[in-house]
């Protein structure tokens, strides 16, 4: 025992429990039992260790052994304290202390001092920690709080956010469809008064050839003209309805391409055998102004165009050449090939025109009724017609002109494809 090695000093107290046993040694019980406490106090089994000292405690009281009693109450008291019951460890160490009477007063009054202070420290302590326990219950709560806030605030940070990227969105989204409601109205606008403006001067110069026309022939019929003013006047008529029928042929056309658009059959054709078979109808009416027009583009000048739409082209841009080309004139048509395609251009010696009416030339809006060099008339909507065509083949039409020097018509169409037979 004084060496603390108490499995050891256990055994031999389990023999001396046995000898006991065997020869009803009842005095030897009262050293022995606080002896096997104070083995298994040592090893902290608590439970035997009271067992045994309850027994010690029991015997030694049974035959008025004070020292025993003494002894069982020390280690019943170290068992309460280890068992955390500091009430009934100072009990026994109470009753420990009434046994000192000589020589072990003061010692025991400065444990019982220890135990107190130690009780009370422990008191402090428990109340202490328990006080620790309800600020850290307190504190996270208080965490628990802030987090649930931090968390709903965040919340309604992402939905507000959301809200403004979505509100943005569909603003901008509606931005652009009220702008291009804007923006089609103002189309639709100038559509129809570019539509008003051509109609309003097709009216006005179908009128008057109509109504010419009309009279001679109502003349004619009533016999009330004589044959010289009606031979004068007959050609002049009929140049009129001549410029109706090109004014209405560029119209139907028009009109066609306003309601379904321009119709596009791109073939491999031959620009010069189109050119010729334009020719071919209008030089009757330029020979009435002597004029003289040369066809210098190449045989066999193949393009990937709309066989329709070159004729359409071709024949409005020779019309307005001879339409603004003086008596005795020049009109030529050649051809450059260049960065894969044709450049097809007609020049005139004819009236030319000022910078400023070749800036609005190929604006429908700007349309106006002009007249030739032998008064014939036009809308100006046949250049529309023609750039939207040559356009929607791939190219681009211009002009250059010179007032009272000439003009040169440019356009462009793609040269032809190379097509793959199959063998």
């Amino acid at each position: 025992m004084k060496q603390n090695n108490y499995k050891k000093a256990l055994l031999w107290y389990k023999k001396s429990e046995q000898l006991c046993d065997e020869i009803d040694f009842s005095y030897g019980y009262t050293l022995l039992y606080n002896g096997i406490a104070e083995c298994y106090l040592g090893l902290k089994n608590i439970a035997e260790a009271e067992n045994y000292a309850l027994k010690g405690l029991a015997i030694s009281t049974e035959f008025s052994i004070a020292e025993s009693v003494k002894d069982a109450n020390l280690i019943l008291s170290k068992v309460a304290h280890q068992k955390g019951d500091d009430a009934l460890a100072y009990s026994y160490q109470q009753k420990y202390m009434e046994l000192y009477e000589k020589g072990q007063v003061e010692k025991f009054r400065k444990g019982l001092g220890v135990l107190r202070s130690k009780m009370q420290f422990e008191n402090q302590k428990k109340a202490l920690i328990e006080e620790q326990h309800k600020a850290i219950a307190k504190q996270k709560n208080y965490a628990y709080l802030a987090g649930a806030a931090l968390l709903v605030v965040t919340l309604i940070l992402i939905l507000i956010y959301r809200t403004n990227k979505l509100q943005k969105k569909y603003t901008e989204n509606l931005q652009e469809k009220q702008n291009a409601l804007i923006m089609r109205e103002a189309q639709l606008k100038e559509s129809n008064k570019t539509k008003d403006k051509l109609f309003s001067i097709i009216a006005h110069d179908l009128k008057g050839p109509i109504n010419s026309f009309h009279g001679l022939m109502k003349m004619s019929s009533d016999e009330s003209i004589s044959q010289e003013d009606y031979d004068e006047l007959f050609p002049e008529a009929l140049k009129n309805i001549q410029g109706i029928s090109e004014m209405l042929n560029n119209l139907l056309v028009w009109a066609r391409t306003q309601m379904k658009g321009i119709t596009l059959k791109q073939e491999n054709v031959d620009v010069h055998l189109i050119a010729t078979s334009t020719l071919l109808l209008l030089i009757p009416i330029a020979n009435k102004k002597e004029i003289s027009i040369q066809n210098n583009i190449p045989k066999n000048t193949i393009s990937f165009s709309d066989k329709n739409h070159l004729d359409i082209i071709l024949r409005n841009l020779i019309s307005n050449a001879i339409k603004f080309t003086h008596q005795k004139g020049e009109i030529i048509l050649t051809m450059i090939e260049k960065n894969n395609e044709l450049q097809i251009e007609i020049t005139d010696n004819g009236v030319g025109m000022a910078l400023e009416t070749q800036s609005k030339l190929f604006d429908k809006k700007h349309a106006t009724s002009t007249y030739g060099t032998h008064n014939e008339k036009g809308t100006g909507l046949g250049l529309s017609i023609c750039k939207d065509m040559v356009e929607s083949n791939g190219g681009s039409l211009w002009v250059s002109s010179i007032q009272n020097k000439g003009t040169t018509i440019y356009f462009t169409v793609p040269t032809a494809t190379v097509t793959t037979v199959a063998v």
